[in-house]
C-alpha cells in the first residue's frame, strides 16, 4: 500500500507500474485472508474487518476524488458578466505556448492580490508554461529600475531573452503581449493601393486605422503596396489586403495577384 501511494505521487505517468503494484496489493490481501480464514470467521473479527474495509473504501474514494481534482482543476464563474472567464482566443493562445512565460507584476503587495487572481486564470490554462511573481517596487527599487518600470501596476512578461510590458491590465492587452512573445518574427500584411481603396492610416469614419493598430498590437506589420510602382509582390508579404477599391486593376496587376495566390499566398 505504501509503495502504491508512493508510486502514484512520484510516478503518476507510469500506469504500468501503478497497475503492477496495485495487483500485488490485491494478491497480498487475498493471500492474507486465506491464511487467516479461521480467525476471520469469528464475529468480533468479522465486525472489525467490515469496519476497517468500509473505512478503507471511504478513504480510497476520497483519495481518488482528490487526485482527480488535483490533476483536472476547474473553476466555476458565477458572475453575471462572466468577468472571470477568459475568451476562446486567449485560451487558444495560452494553450499553444511553446516557451515558458513569466508574469512579473510590479505593484504594492497590499494592492496586488486582485490582479494576481486574474493572472491565475492564465496559469490554470497552461500551468507548465506560465509562472507568476509579484514584486514590490518599494522593496526592490533596483529590480524595478532595471526592468524599466515607470509606474505601479505594470506587468512584465518574460519569455527567454524577450519581454513585453502591459501597464493597463486587461485581457486583450495581456493576450496581445503573449501573441507578440510567441511569434519568432512579425508577419506582414501588404495593403494594396492605387485603386481608391480605403486607407489603413485614415482615422475618419471610412478609415481603417483602428484595424491597423489592432494588427500592430498583435505583432503584425502593415505596409502599403502599389503594384504598378513596385512591379512585384515582395517575399516578405504574408498576405494581401484589397479593401474597397473601386478602380479596375491593370492586367499586369491581376497577373501578379493571380501568381501570388497560385503559389499559396493569402488575400483578404
Amino acid at each position: 500500500l505504501f509503495a502504491l501511494l508512493f508510486s502514484l505521487s512520484i510516478y503518476p505517468e507510469l500506469s504500468w507500474l501503478n497497475i503492477a503494484i496495485g495487483g500485488l496489493l490485491v494478491a497480498d490481501l487475498i493471500g492474507w485472508a486465506l491464511i487467516n480464514k479461521k480467525n476471520l470467521q469469528s464475529r468480533a473479527v468479522s465486525y472489525g474487518t467490515h469496519s476497517a474495509m468500509t473505512a478503507a473504501l471511504v478513504i480510497s474514494i476520497l483519495g481518488v476524488i482528490n487526485f482527480l481534482g488535483y490533476k483536472n482543476p476547474a473553476k466555476l464563474d458565477l458572475t453575471k458578466e462572466k468577468i472571470h472567464t477568459l475568451s476562446d482566443q486567449t485560451k487558444k493562445v495560452v494553450k499553444d505556448l511553446k516557451n515558458p512565460v513569466k508574469f512579473i507584476y510590479f505593484q504594492k503587495l497590499e494592492a496586488a492580490e486582485q490582479n494576481k487572481i486574474f493572472f491565475e486564470n492564465y496559469r490554470a490554462l497552461n500551468p507548465g508554461k506560465i509562472d507568476i511573481e509579484v514584486v514590490s517596487p518599494d522593496k526592490e527599487p533596483a529590480r524595478a529600475k532595471h526592468a524599466g518600470i515607470r509606474s505601479y501596476g505594470t506587468l512584465q512578461l518574460l519569455s527567454g531573452s524577450r519581454d513585453s510590458q502591459v501597464s493597463d491590465i486587461t485581457e486583450e492587452k495581456i493576450t496581445n503581449a503573449l501573441i507578440k512573445l510567441s511569434k519568432d518574427s512579425p508577419q506582414q500584411l501588404c495593403v494594396l493601393t492605387g485603386h481608391n481603396e480605403k486607407s489603413f492610416t485614415a482615422t475618419d469614419a471610412e478609415g481603417l486605422d483602428s484595424i491597423r493598430r489592432g494588427l500592430i498590437n498583435q505583432a503584425y506589420e502593415v505596409r502599403d503596396l502599389n503594384l504598378i510602382t513596385e512591379g512585384k509582390i515582395p517575399p516578405s508579404c504574408n498576405a494581401l489586403a484589397i479593401w474597397g477599391g473601386n478602380k479596375a486593376f491593370f492586367p499586369q496587376e491581376i497577373a501578379l495577384v493571380r501568381d501570388f495566390l497560385n503559389q499559396g499566398g493569402r488575400a483578404l
